[in-house]
């Protein structure tokens, strides 16, 4: 049995000699391995035994323990209570034996280390997850090479809005790198910013980062997490594990705390109340030793949070949150680097390499300073991939409008659609676009919405087909 990586097992009676007797050690051995605890039962003696097994190098706990009910003497009568915390790792051993008609405690032991060993687990991504998690989320097309997450991202500035200690003192400016890094056991961290931050690539680099690390992180969207999550987070675990991993889900539910983290990303799209909210977060932690929320929109709830752990008396229980920052000279210029670099990083003229990284931020920096856009990586992207081509632009003049026109552009070229089709597109997306801004006022729209407009423009669907 397993209980939040805690491995358990109890069936033997009359010790585990007396169970199997002609392989008695074999079987020993097997559950030396393969447990953390072994309870079973002995007429005629019992054992509380703590021992490091070096063969199989690891600590298991040996419980065999006396006649509960006897037929020849029913006058004796005995049974241990083990009480574990699992949050502290630690157990207490009592023992209680029949004695002038009630059951009296024999032994009460101290709180002591519960010994727990690692899970080696040998879980593999699901080939389509795998590949979707190494893609960038910005629909960026470069002139010379395919690029992803790994090639080319750069981690955005975070600045802490609270920390939960008091007496911590609070940074401006920190590497949201640096923060992952740091990050400490039952330490939650939540990561807000404006839609063009680049929170969806930043959920994606952090979860290949922390398998690089040895950890086992599941990836989640805030519209998985629903009214009752909170009450059946192992349903949740399963159902997630399943569509990112090709092994079994009970191998990820076998897995330590230590080794599971959960990243959600659009939380803001969970709709769920506050006091669900802390609930879920909360319940989370049980079952994660970090959990990792990006979202569109500051968490107002946040000082709900910190109180309900403060009064739960959770002193484990740590809650940051950080506001992504645009990028500032420093990570524009290498971003800009790591663009140019790219499918030429052999053969790129030494002093190319110095000129056109300088023309590239004077042509940004006069963009930016007129605040015709955001210095959020998605708009440098576009800006650099426009830089690129041999096409005239007038990019100092051209408004954040603009900008995602030449975005479209892009994708459309490379979808190879042909040029009579794309005027069709184009009429196409004029339209929807002012559809949505009749439909809502948070400029989006439901999928019904969307399927009555298109239905509505047949034309249009003989593009799609092709």
């Amino acid at each position: 049995m397993y209980i939040n990586g805690f491995r358990l097992f109890w069936g033997v009676t009359d010790g585990v000699e007396s169970a199997i007797p002609n392989n008695s050690s074999e079987l020993l051995e097997l559950l030396k391995k393969s447990s953390d605890i072994i309870l079973s039962g002995h007429e005629h003696t019992t054992i509380d035994t703590d021992t490091f097994d070096r063969v199989n190098r690891n600590y298991v706990s040996i419980y065999e323990g006396g006649l509960f009910q006897g037929i020849e003497s029913p006058e004796i009568s005995e049974f241990n209570v083990i009480q574990i915390n699992i949050e502290d790792k630690e157990k207490k051993d009592l023992k209680y034996s029949w004695k002038e008609n009630i059951f009296k405690k024999d032994f009460d032991s101290d709180w002591i280390t519960l010994y727990t060993n690692e899970i080696n687990m040998n879980l593999y991504f699901k080939k389509d997850f795998s590949e979707g998690i190494k893609e960038y989320s910005i629909p960026v097309t470069h002139p010379r090479v395919e690029f992803n997450i790994n090639s080319l991202f750069i981690y955005p500035d975070v600045k802490e809005i609270l920390l939960q200690d008091k007496n911590s003192e609070l940074l401006k400016l920190e590497n949201s790198f640096d923060v992952l890094e740091s990050l400490k056991s039952q330490h939650h961290l939540h990561f807000f910013g404006d839609k063009e931050s680049g929170k969806t690539s930043l959920a994606k680099k952090f979860h290949i980062e922390l398998i690089n690390c040895g950890k086992y992180p599941l990836l989640a969207s805030g519209s998985q997490i629903k009214q009752r999550t909170h009450t059946d987070v192992e349903k949740f675990i399963r159902r997630t594990a399943d569509q990112q991993y090709e092994n079994s889900t009970e191998e990820s539910i076998q897995l330590q705390r230590e080794k599971r983290v959960l990243i959600v990303d659009d939380w803001e799209l969970s709709e769920i109340n506050e006091d669900t909210q802390i609930k879920t977060i909360k319940e989370f932690s049980r079952w994660f030793d970090n959990v990792i929320l990006l979202s569109t929109s500051k968490f107002d709830n946040f000082k709900s949070i910190k109180l309900a752990s403060i009064n739960n008396q959770e002193s484990t229980f740590n809650y940051r949150q950080f506001e992504i920052e645009k990028l500032g000279h420093f990570k524009r210029n290498e971003l800009i680097s790591k663009w140019i670099s790219l499918g030429q990083e052999l053969n790129l003229d030494p002093e190319e390499h110095i000129r056109k990284p300088d023309e590239y931020e004077r042509t940004l920096n006069t963009i930016i300073g007129k605040d015709f856009v955001s210095s959020y990586p998605l708009m440098i992207l576009v800006l650099l991939a426009t830089l690129e081509t041999n096409e005239p632009h007038k990019l100092a003049n051209g408004s954040n409008g603009y900008y995602y026109e030449i975005l479209i552009k892009q994708t459309l070229s490379k979808m190879q659609i042909k040029y009579d089709d794309t005027n069709k597109l184009y009429n196409y997306l004029t339209e929807l676009a002012y559809e949505v801004y009749q439909f809502s006022n948070n400029q989006l729209i439901t999928l019904k919405q969307w399927m009555t407009y298109h239905k509505n423009r047949q034309p249009i669907e003989a593009v799609f087909t092709e």
